[in-house]
Order: C-alpha cells, then structure tokens, then sequence
C-alpha cells in the first residue's frame, strides 16, 4: 500500500527485524511510513545529515532515523549527523541531544496545535487521537494553542520544485531517455516538468521563501506545532493513485497526506510518534496505527526531540521482541 519510499525501514522495526533503521524524506518519506507502522522518526533540519549522492527531489530531500522509541532514535541521530564535503548543503556537527535534555519535560513550552493545517480535514478517528494528544501536553504543563499557519499557495510551489528536480534528476541519469520503461507515474513527471517555464519556478522558489520566512515568524512565539502525521487512517493493500490521479499525495482526487511536505518545503525538523490505535468500522480494522506530528524551528531538533519523549512518558507502547538467530557471518 501508499505509505512513503521508507516504508521498508518501518517495516524492518514493526517486524523487529530490528531496532533501528535510516529513511529518506523527501516529502514525508520518514514521516509518514512512521505513522502507519506505529513507530517512531524524524527528519532533522536540512542539511544535519548529510546526503550524497544527492536526493532526487533537489532541496525537498533529506535523511533521518526511525526507531522503536525517542532515545535510542535521537542516539543514532547523533552518529548519523555530520557534515560530507560533498554534499554542498550539509552543516557541521551539532551537539547531540542527551539524556538529560530529552527528559527535561515540557512544563512551560508554547506548543500550537493545528488538526488541519488549513488544508483539508483529518478522519474522525485521526482527530480524536491528536486532541487527546494535545490535550496531554497541556497535562504535562505546556501551554496549548490551536493555530493554522498559512499554508497557502503551498501545494502549488511544492509541485513545481518537485516535479522539476525529479524530471531533471532523471534526465541527468539518462532515465528521461527510456520514459516508456517507467512506472506511469514516474514518467508523469516528465511530461508534467514540461509544462512549467523559469518563471514558474522562480515563482514556486519565492513562495518557498515566504513560507520558510513565516514559519521561522512562528516559531519566534511557539516551541513546536503539533498536526496529525496523516490525514488518512493506514490504506488496505494495494491502495494507491488512480490513472487520473496527477500527484502522488491524491487517491481518488482526494489528498492523502497534507500535513508532512510543507516542513520539507521550510526544512524544519519534523518528527511522527504514535498516537493512537484504530476502532473497527466498516472499513478499517481495530488496531492500527495513527501518528502524531511534532515540528519544531529551524535547528532546534533537540525541542522536537524533547517534546517527542515527554508525550511518550504518557503512553504505553506495545512492541516485540528482537530476536536475532544465527551465528557469526
């Protein structure tokens, strides 16, 4: 089913397979993947990891960790992160979160809690679970308040900077020159690249700016912005964009999943914890995973971090045991 490029990294720790494992994320590719496993991940600031080679989604990609909790997650973080000479975006090393600062609690934190986005409205069942998410924090003693920032002209621009850097990614590789070789949807990508001029780019590149100036405005007054990870509760197998589906974020014309790519459009650390369990309906089964987003200011991983591990204090998470079999290789 739909669930991100990195759904196989989830998969890894869900099965317990393992405990940790490396997304990238490129529109939410470690996010969203996450959420419908029922595990932990953030994409860090850009450039905090280093990515060579470089993604195929241009300034959208970055690298990020995933993991059963928020410690041992923010602890391969620390290894992971670091400067590569040629990636001409990496930032030197930062300090890594400890113990102790993932402990310090949220008493006092702003927090802004926003269920949509202003973009489109979660499921019931995802709404439910991020209230009483948010309500939690403000147990916690944060102070809680619901705010929409303004996401408008988001989708427009993303598509413009996705799309063109995926066609140019392909052309460079000397994919672009086998279209008729490709997944529909991958070849759809060049032909939609076509349709937009330099201006509509420099255009998309300007609104990227303006969002990445208002949400670095936001954070001047809130710590961290809590949205549900996805929109969508996990999609049966099989699930996927129809042949008049134009993006990759639409099924059936509706989108999917809103709430990651605008964090990768302004590059602040944004990480998925669970959140909640489905009920039965008659369409979904009880029991599956629903994910809370946490979204923190530019450089300020570790209050993503922090916030993350405090609501986790609250919950109990069920997880399998690690069973390693064989001898040495």
């Amino acid at each position: 089913g739909v669930a991100g490029s990195s759904m196989g990294s989830a998969a890894h720790i869900a099965a317990a397979v393992g405990t940790l494992s490396v997304g990238n994320d490129a529109a939410g590719s470690v996010r969203m993947p996450a959420s419908f496993g029922g595990v932990f991940g953030i994409k860090p600031t850009f450039g905090m990891v280093a990515s060579y080679p470089p993604s195929s989604a241009g300034i959208l990609g970055h690298t990020g960790p995933m993991g059963w909790g928020v410690a041992e997650t923010a602890l391969l973080l620390s290894v992971i992160a670091g400067p590569d000479p040629r990636d001409p975006f990496s930032l030197p090393r930062q300090p890594a979160v400890t113990s102790p600062d993932l402990e310090a609690g949220v008493s006092g934190m702003r927090i802004a809690y926003s269920p949509s986005l202003g973009i489109r409205e979660p499921h019931r069942q995802v709404r439910a679970s991020t209230d009483a998410a948010a309500k939690a924090f403000e147990s916690l003693g944060a102070n809680v308040e619901a705010v929409d920032p303004d996401f408008s002209g988001l989708i427009e621009a993303y598509d413009c900077i996705r799309i063109v850097n995926r066609a140019a990614a392909y052309h460079r590789s000397g994919a672009g020159a086998r279209r008729s070789e490709m997944d529909e949807l991958v070849a759809r990508v060049i032909d939609q690249a076509a349709a937009y001029s330099t201006a509509d780019y420099v255009a998309a590149l300007a609104e990227r700016d303006r969002l990445t100036v208002l949400m670095r405005e936001f954070h001047e007054t809130y710590d961290v912005l809590l949205t549900p990870t996805m929109a969508v509760l996990p999609l049966p197998i099989g699930t996927g964009p129809g042949p008049d589906d134009a993006h990759w974020y639409l099924i059936g014309g509706e989108i999917w999943s809103p709430y990651t790519f605008p964090f990768n459009m302004t590059h602040q650390p944004a990480a998925s914890i669970p959140c909640g369990l489905t009920e039965a309906d008659d369409t979904t089964p009880a029991g599956l995973p629903i994910g809370l987003q946490v979204v923190g200011g530019m450089h300020r991983d570790d209050l993503v971090l922090r916030a993350c591990r405090a609501y986790e204090t609250t919950r109990v998470w069920s997880r399998p045991a690690c069973s390693f079999r064989g001898g040495a290789q």
